[in-house]
């Protein structure tokens, strides 16, 4: 008897260490993938890295015995900026909603930042290049002065300035907002145009589209108006940012930044902001 138990205790080793062995072989055909992935992402070969980072992400869909490695949560947030880069934005979001879930999950605490600051590349872009991207409806809003970054100011004739504001529609930004405010920006020792938040003048909207806003004001040579100074007007925001720390930092255009990029941006926390997303950026 005690010779059977050891007969099966020797093949239910043998059937683990066979195991073990198919998985190790396996998990390096990922990380082939995904190190050769990231040799040309880093070389700026975006669509040729896209590939092999393909593959090692459809093995890792269908091998989800390996989704505690942070190498997993990183390949779906790089792919998230590759795809990003090729302007599948959609694309781009779903992958960066996997990689948080997964760095959640597993607690990858430095590639949760890491994600978070490309959702925030990502939405800053969809605006600026002004892509279509389907966003969910915010169905509970409440109306309060919001200040939005000035993009660019030219001359629109001979006694007018068009003015194109970085935020439309999909910021909060809704048709009955005919008219706001310009108001400078705070530049460290400048002149004494820029020396405070400072109201301008006037402005009138005269397009408003989902990702900009643009307005009409009159010229005036002792007016200086400069790109990120702000519009302010009122605007729709979400309720749930009554909940956020971060809440006066939106409406009054205050972003943090590292070395690289932003930490947060509006137009992400407006769709997906909450208190969870926000103690990771505060982290």
């Amino acid at each position: 008897m005690k010779f059977y138990y050891k007969r099966c205790f020797i093949f239910f080793v043998l059937i683990l260490f066979s195991f073990l062995s198919f998985a190790q072989k396996d998990t390096a055909y990922f990380m082939q993938n995904y190190r050769q992935g990231n040799i040309l992402h880093n070389g700026g070969k975006i669509d040729s890295s896209v590939i092999f980072y393909s593959k090692a992400y459809e093995w890792s869909k269908k091998n989800t015995f390996f989704d505690s490695s942070v190498h997993v949560t990183e390949l779906r947030s790089i792919l998230g900026r590759c795809y990003r880069l090729q302007n599948k934005v959609q694309e781009a979001h779903d992958i960066l909603t996997q990689a948080l879930y997964n760095a959640r999950k597993y607690n990858h605490i430095n590639s949760k930042l890491i994600i978070i600051k490309r959702f925030t590349a990502l939405h800053e872009y969809i605006a600026e290049k002004n892509l279509p991207f389907s966003y969910p409806i915010i169905t509970e809003t409440e109306t309060t002065k919001v200040y939005f970054s000035i993009k660019s100011v030219q001359s629109w004739s001979a006694d007018s300035l068009e003015i194109v504001v970085g935020a439309g529609k999909l910021d909060g930004i809704v048709d009955k907002t005919h008219a706001g405010g310009i108001y400078s920006r705070y530049i460290s020792k400048d002149s004494p145009h820029h020396n405070s938040v400072t109201y301008i003048l006037p402005a009138i909207v005269y397009k408003l589209a989902d990702n900009y806003t643009i307005l009409h004001v009159k010229k005036d040579s002792s007016k200086i108006i400069l790109p990120k100074d702000f519009f302010v007007c009122n605007a729709q925001i979400p309720v749930g940012w009554n909940n956020l720390k971060l809440r006066n930092f939106f409406l009054n255009n205050i972003i943090f930044t590292d070395s690289t990029s932003n930490m947060y941006g509006y137009r992400h926390f407006y769709y997906y902001g909450d208190t969870t997303l926000e103690k990771e950026v505060m982290q």
